[in-house]
């Protein structure tokens, strides 16, 4: 939004459901509207309110109000859930590549950052936590504040009562478990976003996990015991994320750069110098260029076990 490309409007509801009560008959385009478009289920009857208004070409709000109004008038009980943010789009997107590429990495730059500020914020907890201090003078100080009557100490915390810091126990890391992560892989088709693996598998929500519908799933957080900073930056995390994700070359920016990969080996270590490294990143393609993907044969094979 902070680019003037959209703006944020009214969010909206994308799943409608009722009970009928008392529902009287409606002979209103939008009341036949709705009976139309609804599906009744064993409780609940369901209602796709974008179908209904294309039933009799009613407005989808003027569906939704009749709804509302049914609810209140005591008729059906309505439950409405999935909220969706709408955007209007106030210009298109930038016409050249280098424009584009420009708007995606400081798009990109800005999401690691906000990742980064919120890792810090749980820092922050576990310091306040595990420091040699009162816990509420600790957190008043944090918004600027203090205890009142600018007392130095709440008198009924851990810290005030014992005198005596928390003791924060960390696991150990472990190494890099290529089974769960193949577990991730076969949960997740998608194949374009390593990162949105490495959030996947060590429980961080987002958007997506949750559109994806992947927080419940056996996966989510299955190598939590891993850090997602540390292996993510790790060269060898990098290079058999990649090696592991398809073992094709993803042509971009007019087909022009590539990022070369080999098969994978199936127990020999991973080497950093096997494969081509390229800062590992989303870059927008041009619209008149489709992300393409081929298969790439080494000239080479790799040491160890194929």
């Amino acid at each position: 939004m902070r680019f003037g490309l959209i703006r944020e409007t009214t969010p909206k509801y994308t799943q409608y459901q009722y009970k009928e009560l008392a529902l009287p008959a409606d002979n209103t385009p939008a009341g036949e509207s709705i009976r139309k478009a609804s599906k009744k289920a064993k409780t609940w009857t369901h209602i796709d309110v974008d179908a209904a208004s294309r039933v009799k070409n009613v407005p989808r709000g003027t569906i939704i109000a009749k709804l509302n109004d049914w609810n209140e008038r005591g008729y059906i009980q309505l439950d409405a859930k999935g909220v969706e943010n709408v955007y209007l789009i106030l210009k298109p997107l930038p016409t050249s590549v280098q424009e584009r590429n420009a708007l995606a990495d400081s798009v990109y730059k800005e999401l690691e950052i906000r990742e980064q500020q919120d890792l810090a914020r749980m820092d922050q907890v576990t310091d306040l936590i595990t420091g040699k201090q009162c816990f509420a003078l600790s957190l008043a100080k944090h918004f600027g504040d203090e205890l009142p009557e600018k007392k130095q100490a709440c008198g009924h915390c851990t810290w005030c009562e014992t005198q005596q810091p928390v003791e924060l126990k960390k696991p150990p890391q472990v190494p890099w478990d290529s089974k769960a992560f193949f577990e991730v892989l076969k949960a997740i088709p998608e194949r374009d976003d390593p990162r949105f693996l490495a959030r996947v598998a060590f429980g961080i929500g987002s958007p997506r996990v949750t559109s994806a519908k992947l927080g419940k799933s056996k996966v989510f957080g299955s190598m939590e015991d891993c850090s997602f900073v540390v292996c993510l930056k790790d060269p060898t995390f990098c290079v058999q994320m990649l090696i592991l994700l398809s073992g094709f070359v993803q042509c971009v920016r007019e087909g022009l750069r590539r990022v070369s990969l080999i098969p994978r080996a199936s127990s020999a270590p991973m080497r950093a110098a096997s494969v081509v490294r390229r800062p590992l990143r989303k870059v927008v393609a041009p619209a008149s260029r489709p992300l393409v993907w081929k298969r790439y044969i080494p000239s080479v094979k790799p040491k160890g076990n194929a």
